[in-house]
């Protein structure tokens, strides 16, 4: 067993490797000493600084070539031995020659022989002159270990200083992280702020004899000549003895500090603030420290920079975050505001790209577009809408004529996308009122000139013919003079009635008397046609209290229809009845034939004024199509309503209701009053 220190150091890829070497070395060599190089960085070290006996390198290296780093060691020591470890046997003689004092491969076998080769060849190397003393190659061994130390907790403190970028937490990290590289009694750190500093975080200063903590107000640089030299030089401080420093700046509450080293927070030539270790111990710090604090306070400066730099992003983040979520609250209740009138409007609005492709259409557009037009009306108005977009500039309108719907699009360009707005308004009654006017001139001057022509054709005869045909022309004059005369009745009427000056004369009715006096007078004109008039009365007698020549009016209107829509041989009822309806009760009076019928397309127009059916135009029927719209009118008028069942080639019938009076005192009552009030 050899009781003298062997040096080795072993280049290998981790300390972990070739445990089995260092236990054949041990069994020959009581006092090893290792040193593990896994780069080249420490190999260089190692070479500069440390004093050794042997190098045993790994043939495969992961970050150098083993050739290479034989040349590093035989450059800087010729004379140290070097043993190659590789995976299979080489030739002894082939090692010598490639500069190898030995190669083994890592077999038991080989290392085996390991403490022979190893003994063999530092015995060869190591002599009296060029070998160091026990005492200093121990003495150089305990800094190099040292240095090592230092370096991993230097490589741990700036790793845990770096792991945060709370700027609150990194300058606690940085507190909690700097007694592992520095030893000391109290600890702060300064940062400056304009042309001043303030300590925002300290450490220690709750020690027996130490005040709680050091001031914490802004203090001028310029009262501290240390800080000020450190900012200029970017170098640390070291004061061994504090009262004996001529720049130092003593306190009351801080006597204590006996010793001092500092360090500047620099990023480049940028001074963020100042790292600061005291100690009660005078000569507690020295060069070595102050490398050490400064090398710290490196990592540090970065990671404040660090934490400044992302609180700065994260600022400017949250306002950018805060002004997008402001914009977009604007933008939404712009779009509210937007949407809102578009909803509210009754026009269709359609918004197209620059190529004339729908991309936004209002409630009003979208139900005609989906739901109310058939998929044909739809898809012409989807062409019709492509057609303006493309001309947008011109602003072109168009009037589209659909299945029950009639359509006024006009578009405007959108310049800053290119597309387009087309607005769509319903003009269905418009174009109603306009086929109303068109149909009404029509009907009135054939109204018109059908009876003139005749008055004028048997005024012609009157003076020809002899006197005893006379009477009968005359009669025929007055018929077409009476015509007319209805005719402006009629139109009269509606002028009244749309102007709201219209008299109602209310007075009590009787239907059943009523009805019987006037069905009287329709019977005969019934019988010559070859028609039945039945009357049914109602068995109460119901009473209204309405104008009797408006009713009067209703009635003959609807049994003069029925008449001349009724063939030979047909039947025509007028029934009287009561009925409850809407929480009231109600006169009824039904008019019944089995005459021609209403086509079921007519039968939502037949209350429209000037409207006649397709027969009537085709038959050149008397009339301008304002009887039943009279009707309708007047009912209302007095408070009821009226309705209409029909089928052709059975018959039609109309249903009038009118509010049923109360009893023959009430309605004297009410009689009496009305005619006080009139």
């Amino acid at each position: 067993m050899n009781d003298r220190p062997l040096y080795v150091l072993l280049v290998v890829d981790t300390p972990t490797e070739h445990e089995q070497v260092l236990l054949h070395l041990h069994r020959n060599f009581d006092d090893l000493r290792v040193r593990y190089i896994t780069s080249s960085v420490t190999l260089a070290h190692a070479l500069e600084q440390l004093d050794f006996h042997l190098v045993i390198i790994k043939q495969q290296l992961s970050w150098e070539d083993s050739t290479a780093v034989l040349q590093m060691v035989k450059t800087r020591r010729r004379n140290c031995p070097v043993v190659l470890l590789t995976s299979r046997q080489d030739d002894p003689a082939r090692a010598r020659g490639d500069g190898w004092d030995a190669t083994l491969s890592t077999s038991l076998a080989d290392l085996a022989r390991l403490p022979e080769i190893v003994a063999g060849l530092v015995d060869e190397s190591v002599s009296p002159a060029n070998s160091l003393s026990l005492q200093e190659a121990q003495r150089l061994f305990q800094a190099e270990q040292e240095r090592r130390e230092f370096a991993e907790a230097l490589q741990a403190a700036a790793a845990a200083v770096s792991s945060n970028l709370n700027p609150n937490k990194v300058l606690s990290r940085i507190l909690e992280q700097v007694e592992r590289v520095i030893t000391g009694d109290a600890f702060n750190i300064m940062l400056i702020k304009g042309n001043a500093v303030t300590i925002t975080r300290w450490r220690g200063y709750k020690r027996p004899g130490m005040s709680k903590h050091p001031p914490q107000q802004e203090i001028p640089l310029t009262r501290y000549p240390n800080l000020l030299k450190m900012m200029r030089t970017g170098q640390p401080i070291v004061i061994p003895n504090t009262l004996l420093d001529a720049d130092w700046v003593s306190s009351v509450s801080q006597e204590w500090r006996r010793s001092y080293v500092g360090a500047p927070l620099q990023i480049g030539k940028r001074t963020l603030g100042f790292l600061n270790v005291n100690s009660s111990q005078p000569g507690k710090f020295g060069p070595q420290t102050a490398r050490r604090l400064k090398a710290f306070a490196n990592h540090a400066a970065a990671a404040i920079e660090n934490a400044r730099l992302y609180q700065a992003l994260h600022e400017h983040a949250a306002q950018l975050e805060a002004r997008v979520r402001e914009r977009t609250a604007e933008l939404e209740a712009q779009y509210a505001r937007l949407a809102q009138v578009l909803s509210s409007t009754s026009d269709g609005i359609i918004v197209t790209d620059a190529e004339g492709q729908i991309v936004r259409a209002n409630p009003v557009a979208e139900t005609w577009l989906t739901q109310t037009l058939q998929i044909e009306d739809a898809a012409q108005l989807q062409k019709t809408v492509y057609e303006l977009a493309g001309k947008a500039v011109e602003q072109p309108e168009t009037i589209l004529e659909l299945r029950g719907v009639d359509l006024q699009l006009r578009a405007t360009a959108i310049p800053e996308s290119g597309g387009a707005v087309v607005a769509v308004h319903d003009v269905s009654h418009l174009k109603a009122l306009d086929r109303m006017k068109s149909r009404f001139i029509s009907d009135i001057s054939h109204e018109m000139r059908t009876p003139l022509t005749t008055i004028k054709l048997h005024s012609q005869l009157l003076r020809n013919q002899l006197p005893g045909k006379q009477n009968r022309h005359l009669d025929i004059v007055e018929m077409e003079v009476d015509r007319q005369a209805t005719l402006i009745k009629e139109i009269l009427e509606f002028a009244k009635i749309d102007a709201g000056h219209l008299e109602l004369h209310r007075r009590p009715i009787d239907l059943n008397s009523w009805g019987e006096i006037i069905l009287t007078s329709y019977r005969l004109r019934a019988e010559e046609k070859g028609l039945t008039l039945t009357f049914t009365p109602a068995p109460s007698a119901p009473c209204v209290l309405a104008d009797p020549h408006k009713i009067q009016q209703v009635l003959i209107n609807l049994l003069a229809n029925a008449i001349r829509h009724t063939p030979e041989g047909g039947n025509i009822t007028v029934s009287i009845a009561e009925s409850q309806a809407q929480e009231r009760a109600w006169a009824t009076i039904q008019i019944a034939d089995t005459g021609v019928g209403i086509p079921a397309e007519e039968l939502p127009h037949i209350f429209e004024r000037f409207f006649r059916g397709a027969e009537s135009r085709e038959n050149q029927t008397p009339g301008a199509g304002l009887g039943l719209a009279i009707v309708k009118e007047l009912v209302e008028l007095h408070g009821g309503w009226v309705t209409v069942k029909s089928q052709v080639g059975v018959g039609t019938t109309f249903t009038i209701a009118l509010p049923r009076a109360g009893n023959p005192k009430e309605l004297q009552v009410m009689s009496y009053k009305l005619k006080v009030a009139s």
